[in-house]
C-alpha cells in the first residue's frame, strides 16, 4: 500500500496522513478518492476495509466513492493505475471489467441525482445511502423505482419496517 501513498501523493499533492486524517478540503478529498478507486478497483476491498485503512465508517467511504467523482476523472485514473500496474509501481491483484464497473456505478449514480444527493426524508447530505424499497432478498431490483436515498439513521428505520414515506409502497 505504501506505493499507493507515494503514487497518489506525486499526483495530487496529498500525503498518507492527509487521506486518513481529518481535513475535508477538495485537495485531499481528492487523494482520498483515488485511494478508495484503488482499493475498490485493483484490491476489490469492500467498503467496511478500506474504512478501517483510513479511519472511514463504510457508509462514508461509499459516499465518497460515489459522489465526489465523475466517469472523466474515474476512468483516466483507471488508466493511470494501468500503467502503474504494468511500470510494476502498484500491484493489481485482480482489477474488474471497467465497462461492467463504470456500467454499475452509472446506475447507482442515477438515484444520487434523483435525490440531489440528500435523504429524502430530511435532506442530510453529508452521509447517503441507497435504499432498495423492496430488498433483494424477496425478489427487489436495483431499478431506480426500486430504490431511495437515506442518511443512515432513516436507512436504519427502514431497514426495520419503522419508517413509512408517503408516495413509498413498503412491501414488507
Amino acid at each position: 500500500m505504501d506505493n499507493i501513498f507515494r503514487l497518489i501523493q506525486q499526483e495530487t499533492g496529498v500525503n498518507r496522513d492527509e487521506i486518513v486524517g481529518v481535513k475535508r478540503d477538495d485537495r485531499v478529498l481528492i487523494g482520498r478518492i483515488l485511494f478508495i478507486i484503488y482499493c475498490k478497483f485493483y484490491q476489490e476491498l469492500s467498503y467496511s476495509k478500506i474504512g478501517r485503512l483510513i479511519n472511514r465508517d463504510h457508509s462514508s467511504v461509499r459516499h465518497l466513492y460515489i459522489k465526489y467523482r465523475n466517469d472523466d476523472f474515474y476512468v483516466s485514473f483507471i488508466k493511470k493505475l494501468d500503467e502503474w500496474a504494468k511500470n510494476g509501481e502498484i500491484q493489481q491483484v485482480k482489477k474488474k471489467e471497467l465497462f461492467l464497473s463504470i456500467k454499475l456505478h452509472s446506475r447507482f449514480n442515477n438515484i444520487y441525482t434523483k435525490y440531489g444527493g440528500k435523504c429524502a426524508v430530511c435532506s442530510f447530505d453529508e452521509v447517503v445511502e441507497v435504499h432498495h424499497i423492496k430488498p433483494r432478498r424477496i425478489g427487489g431490483s436495483d431499478e431506480l423505482e426500486n430504490l431511495i436515498l437515506l442518511c443512515p439513521n432513516h436507512h436504519a428505520l427502514a431497514d426495520r419496517g419503522l419508517l413509512f414515506i408517503k408516495g413509498v409502497t413498503n412491501p414488507n
